[in-house]
């Protein structure tokens, strides 16, 4: 069974680096979380800029990135577009 929680790190206006704290917070779960085309693309950066490689580019409305972990640490990203 699913649950669906609500959680204000990831509304529209939000600073992606506490969406990135919320993902932090999240190590070994498997989960599905939803922002907006102003946080997004903002974290996509802080992952690039901290090092971490990631594929692709975009953010259209309903896109999805992928993210990839080691442990806790994120260890890469990808754009897998709409589905």
């Amino acid at each position: 069974m699913c649950t669906v929680d609500s959680d204000a790190r990831l509304v529209e206006g939000s600073d992606a680096d506490d969406a990135l704290a919320l993902i932090d917070e999240l190590v070994g779960a498997h989960v599905a979380l939803c922002s907006h085309g102003d946080v997004i693309p903002e974290l996509i950066d802080i992952l690039r800029v901290r090092g971490i490689p990631t594929e692709g580019r975009g953010c259209e409305k309903g896109s999805i990135w992928q993210l990839d972990r080691a442990g806790p640490t994120i260890t890469g990203a990808r754009y897998l577009g709409r589905p």
